[in-house]
């Protein structure tokens, strides 16, 4: 598993709007994302992309003969897809039948996912998975909680970053007192391979998570060019 990360910079850490340039994906598409599908087992729905954004993964998923079942919030993106079966969904909401899928992915959203709704949709992906079934996540990391607001009386966007050691489990607090000052736009969560490690094994999964450097090249091809991140199969 992940083997074509092998000597690319890599930490291990267990076993078990518009479209821009760099997000088109060649190499996470011939290296982690088209190995992981022909990994997967059969199933009636194929896979589900939990943040389709514009539909790049899915439209690659479906050229390989993959069945894809796509949900994005954001209005902008599914005006804008370049695939067209993107619905509008979140992922504190999936109502599809249990066993559906044979593979879940989530990539590059992770961090606009609230720990609460990361609960549901972890519950929610143990449903739809079939026997065998796995869960795809790429993101980048995240050691911070950043709230984007417009401040009351002005023109000009903002932003506050809360420390891990701040914010703790106090999230919710720090985005209610926020508020007060102005009208929240965007939230960005933490988002580490240590929190996604918990969170899968809370809900019965076994996982495998690799963290990247800047220097790998999917760190050029993700939404946030040259940043670290991470990429976990949740099984």
């Amino acid at each position: 598993m992940f083997e074509w990360l092998k000597g690319s910079n890599i930490n291990t850490f267990g076993d078990s709007g518009c479209l821009k340039s760099n997000e088109r994906g060649v190499y996470i598409q011939d290296n982690v994302i088209g190995p992981w599908l022909r990994r997967l087992p059969e199933s009636t729905g194929g896979v589900l992309d939990l943040a389709a954004g514009q539909g790049i993964e899915a439209q690659f998923i479906s050229e390989q003969g993959v069945p894809c079942t796509t949900i994005e919030p954001s209005a902008f993106l599914r005006k804008n897809s370049y695939y067209r079966h993107i619905k509008k969904g979140s992922v504190a909401t999936l109502d599809f039948p249990p066993n559906s899928f044979g593979g879940v992915l989530l990539k590059d959203a992770l961090i606009f996912i609230s720990p609460n709704d990361r609960e549901k949709m972890m519950s929610s992906v143990r449903r739809l998975l079939v026997g065998g079934g796995s869960f795809l996540i790429i993101s980048e990391l995240n050691s911070t909680l950043r709230i984007r607001y417009l401040p009351n009386g002005s023109q000009y966007p903002q932003s506050e970053t809360y420390a891990r050691k701040k914010v703790k489990d106090h999230w919710q607090e720090a985005i209610a007192e926020t508020a007060k000052s102005g009208k929240i736009y965007g939230t960005e969560y933490e988002a580490t391979v240590e929190g996604i490690m918990r969170l899968a094994q809370q809900y019965g999964f076994n996982i495998s998570a690799y963290e990247y450097s800047v220097a790998h090249p999917i760190a050029q091809e993700n939404r946030w060019v040259q940043k670290t991140g991470f990429v976990a199969e949740i099984h």
